[in-house]
């Protein structure tokens, strides 16, 4: 599977609100596109269990994007205090 890059438009908005919205509105498609799987499907050739068992796994395994800086809480960070006298 490709890397997906974040538009550079979007390089802005903060990585955690634009995971959060990105996530948000696959679990939507997600749950919209399992139930139209459902109605079209022959009866007994899938479950609703397996969908929703498919959707979680695959939310739980997306990558995130390659160039998406990562969260505050994942880095190493140092603090360090520098005076400079004159």
């Amino acid at each position: 599977m490709l890397p997906v890059r974040v538009p550079d438009a979007l390089q802005t908005v903060r990585a955690e609100v634009l995971e959060d919205y990105v996530r948000l509105r696959v679990t939507q498609f997600a749950g919209l596109y399992s139930r139209r799987v459902l109605q079209v499907a022959p009866p007994g050739s899938v479950s609703g269990e397996m969908l929703e068992l498919a959707a979680s796994d695959v939310m739980a395994n997306m990558p995130v994007p390659e160039n998406m800086p990562a969260p505050l809480e994942s880095r190493s960070l140092q603090l360090v205090f520098r005076h400079d006298c004159m």
